[in-house]
């Protein structure tokens, strides 16, 4: 078995970079599709790197009682959207641009069905995404440098938005990397993070959009 590699998170890090620019500044397929795509492939780079990441880890992070898990997780995401529904409204007044930037993210739901943002929200983009960046990055880091691999892994989940070019996307993604960073760290449990991602990403771009784009 594949021992795990002290450059491992450097690389994925890199590799998420890359991944994020191409869908930002370079996009070649719809946004969801290579959104849930990119999210693969980095799961696939840090399984390579920590083989354990996936079963094993999963399946150990399962012990314990699943309504505590469930709990926390929607709690955890209803907290989230609060502090985003408040946000929106402050962004009008803070950003006088905030506005058209909060609409231009929603139009990356133009062209695909509800029902598909939500499957690939679900079943890919928010477990793969807290598998990556909490169970693997954050992880690794943080058992490296402690709190400082915390930040690190919030500044680098923020950053590799930066090439939306979109301020309130960069800082929503801040502001969500620093909060289920917190969770995690909190807790412990991949599980419940997973919960919290879906279930806010789909109420954000589903449910109950802001600014009027339901």
């Amino acid at each position: 078995m594949r021992r795990r590699s002290p450059t491992g998170p450097w690389v994925c890090l890199g590799l998420a970079g890359l991944c994020f620019s191409l869908l930002f500044a370079c996009p070649f397929l719809n946004f969801w599709i290579q959104l849930t795509a990119s999210v693969l492939i980095l799961c696939t780079a840090a399984w390579w790197f920590q083989p354990t990441i996936t079963a094993p880890f999963l399946a150990g992070q399962m012990r314990g009682p699943w309504g505590r898990r469930f709990t926390l997780g929607l709690l955890s995401a209803g907290l989230l959207y609060f502090v985003f529904f408040v946000g929106n409204h402050l962004a009008a007044i803070v950003f006088p641009g905030g506005p058209s930037e909060i609409a231009a993210v929603y139009r990356w739901r133009t062209g695909t069905p509800p029902w598909i943002m939500g499957l690939l929200l679900t079943g890919i983009i928010a477990p793969g995404e807290e598998l990556f960046w909490r169970g693997y990055v954050q992880e690794q880091l943080q058992r490296r440098y402690g709190l400082r691999g915390v930040v690190l892994g919030v500044l680098a989940y923020g950053g590799v938005h930066l090439a939306s070019g979109n301020t309130m996307l960069i800082i929503a993604a801040f502001v969500c990397g620093a909060f289920w960073a917190a969770l995690y760290a909190r807790y412990r449990c991949i599980w419940a993070n997973m919960i919290s991602h879906a279930v806010w990403g789909v109420t954000v771009f589903v449910l109950f959009p802001f600014g009027g784009h339901a």
